[in-house]
């Protein structure tokens, strides 16, 4: 036929989302490329035996993003995106993971991805749409997109998209793709850009580390001006994301470092350190990590339970490095998972979750009902659009609030009947259709399980004991009883 089938892969993370917006993910969000691997096809000559002479493998490479229901493991729908040879310098390949959002608050969920060709899609995640003035050009994106309130404006809350490419360009758009500001850096950002207040002055900033150059770019994010103090030349390239957290608690009384509101920026460099670099100042700690080189964002969270930040990190070599801080842990400031939910922006600054402190230290506990307390951190919201509370108990949802303004809040559920221990996971979901999570394990009922068993083993363990002491009866003192003989 006039067809060709090619190779599928899968080169950049997907994405599982929540479709139908009951708390539990329900469709995978695959970048597929699509080619013919040479190197596969060379060492097994007998897969290509069927084609004729003149079929050459090289002329075929495509992209999609393929949406996969996970409860049916059937295809949703499949968006198709570029086209090209491998014989072209930029090849139609994906390199970045998507990333997904309501941006413009229709209360659709949004995926914005970007190829190598330069294109930025925005596609409707309920069946792969293509939106109005997309897809967007820039030269070759290999980074996700990032996106959130960079430009705060009174009219709407709509998410603004920023994107890095090869040439040094780092732009942001509007949702409806209009271009706010352009700058241009002196390298290639490979990882997404991180967004947070860095410097303290209430607006939030984009921060890349550069691929093919010493230097760390901060950015203000509503008019893409390099900030103060940066960018911060270190000793080598950086490939790994940047986290965005506070440490200022963690300084020394001697330490050059500012105090006041702000963030670090903390990435291991491909020179054998880990960098934490003040955003307020520009100035950069770093810590010798055995001379070992890292590619992974840098998770941060109380790791031994000891109320203090620890800093961990996966090197390329196989090791895993764990440094603790005396910073306290704020559960706002954790981040433990190489792609979180809400992408790589500082909660502190714009819309966070976290579990009270009592209901973080609810440890055992007994009776028929369970109240969770939490607050959310964000702003109010306007009428129609709530932030989503979804509670599960074991697995299953016990609870479902909405709230159109930040605030603290609690909410009672049912105690499962059976003793034991029982995971609690409440799900915050902003307007945005962004997910925040967090949770804790509590012993329900179990002393006065516990208290039963005891009561139930203890006249056996009593009994036996005394058997055990009494020792052996003697057979020739034990009397016997005289009854008339029947028959």
């Amino acid at each position: 036929g006039g067809y060709v089938w090619v190779d599928a892969h899968i080169l950049a993370n997907p994405v599982s989302i929540d479709l139908d917006k009951d708390g539990l993910d329900d469709t995978l969000i695959i970048p597929v490329s699509y080619y013919f691997d040479q190197w596969h096809y060379k060492a097994h000559p007998d897969l290509t035996a069927h084609l004729s002479p003149d079929f050459n493998l090289r002329n075929y490479v495509a992209s999609a993003v393929v949406a996969l229901d996970l409860k049916t493991r059937s295809v949703r729908w499949t968006q198709h995106l570029d086209l090209t040879t491998s014989k072209t310098e930029l090849k139609a390949m994906l390199y970045g993971a998507p990333t997904v959002a309501d941006i413009d608050m229709d209360g659709r969920l949004d995926i914005l991805i970007g190829s190598r060709l330069g294109y930025i899609y925005r596609l409707d995640a309920s069946n792969g749409a293509l939106a109005k003035d997309f897809p967007l050009v820039m030269g070759d994106i290999q980074a996700p997109i990032a996106v959130g309130d960079v430009v705060e404006s009174a009219e709407n809350n709509n998410f603004e998209i920023i994107a890095a490419d090869a040439n040094g360009n780092i732009a942001a758009f509007t949702s409806s793709g209009w271009e706010i500001w352009s700058t241009v850096i002196t390298g290639f950002a490979s990882q997404t850009p991180t967004l947070g207040d860095i410097n303290g002055d209430g607006r939030l900033d984009v921060v890349v580390g550069l691929a093919n150059s010493e230097y760390i770019f901060a950015l203000d994010g509503t008019t893409g001006k390099v900030l103060e103090n940066f960018p911060v030349r270190i000793g080598a390239k950086v490939i790994a994301p940047i986290l965005l957290v506070d440490l200022q608690k963690a300084h020394r009384k001697d330490s050059p470092h500012s105090n006041g509101p702000g963030l670090h920026l903390v990435f291991p460099a491909f020179d054998g350190f880990l960098y934490a670099i003040d955003g307020r100042t520009g100035c950069a700690d770093k810590i010798d990590i055995g001379g070992e080189e890292s590619y992974s964002l840098v998770l941060a969270d109380d790791i031994f339970g000891h109320g203090k930040m620890d800093l961990l990190l996966a090197t390329f070599q196989g090791s895993v490095i764990c440094l603790s801080t005396s910073q306290p842990y704020d559960s706002l400031s954790s981040t433990t998972t190489q792609y979180p939910r809400h992408g790589l922006v500082s909660r502190r600054d714009t819309i966070g979750f976290k579990l009270d402190e009592t209901t973080k230290n609810l440890g055992i506990i007994s009776g028929s009902e369970l109240t969770i307390g939490f607050e959310i951190i964000g702003k109010k919201v306007k009428k129609g659009d709530n932030y989503k509370v979804l509670v599960t108990l074991n697995g299953q949802n016990v609870a479902e609030r909405t709230y159109n303004d930040a605030g603290h809040y609690r909410v009672t559920i049912q105690a499962p009947a059976q003793p034991g221990d029982s995971r609690v996971v409440v799900t915050m979901i902003t307007p945005h259709g962004q997910a925040h999570k967090d949770e804790v394990i509590v012993h329900i009922n179990t002393v006065a399980y516990r208290l039963v068993k005891w009561a139930l083993c203890v006249p056996f363990v009593v009994a036996s004991t005394l058997a055990v002491g009494l020792g052996p009866v003697d057979s020739s003192r034990t009397e016997r009883l005289r009854l008339p003989r029947v028959g």
